[in-house]
């Protein structure tokens, strides 16, 4: 298949404003800048989001989102994780120092418990190449943003032979 008939697939499938607003950013946790940092930045200062997956050390130091946030929630796939031990739903989402948010506890592709349009951004680091239907989710994550909403994805680097 053929990257422009991937990229017609995923169009078809993906809202409109999720397509158009789609950002892979390609590099890893690793990497020393990441291009046009401030016009990320500019997508999330003083907005309300939320992160699939996280929280992410990526959005804390390689592209500093955390601190320029007016609120994020949280998603996560179990309640005990490798990287936070047991975690609950409620307000016990802890993204950036005390600032805590809504956490629940779904898988990427089912975010029934969260109402249509609600979120100003999602984010998402190194989560979505661990979905058995990533494209379900991508629907997913549209469903619950605004129409001039902004997904900003961390994927990783496909390593050139």
């Amino acid at each position: 298949m053929s990257s422009q008939s991937i990229k017609s697939k995923i169009k078809s499938i993906l809202p409109r404003p999720v397509f158009e607003a789609l950002s892979f950013i390609r590099g890893s946790l690793y990497a020393e800048k990441i291009p046009d940092s401030d016009y990320y930045v500019s997508c999330v200062t003083g907005k309300n989001g939320i992160e699939i997956g996280g929280p992410s050390s990526v959005f804390k130091h390689t592209l500093p989102l955390y601190k320029k946030i007016d609120s994020l929630d949280g998603v996560n796939f179990s309640g005990t994780t490798l990287w936070e031990g047991n975690i609950k739903e409620g307000q016990t989402f802890n993204y950036y120092k005390k600032k805590m948010g809504r956490q629940y506890i779904s898988d990427g592709t089912d975010l029934s418990k969260i109402s249509d349009s609600i979120y100003d951004f999602a984010l998402s680091s190194n989560c979505l190449e661990h979905i058995a239907n990533p494209l379900k989710a991508l629907k997913e994550w549209g469903r619950i943003l605004k129409d001039d909403g902004f997904l900003i994805l961390i994927l990783p680097k496909k390593k050139q032979l």
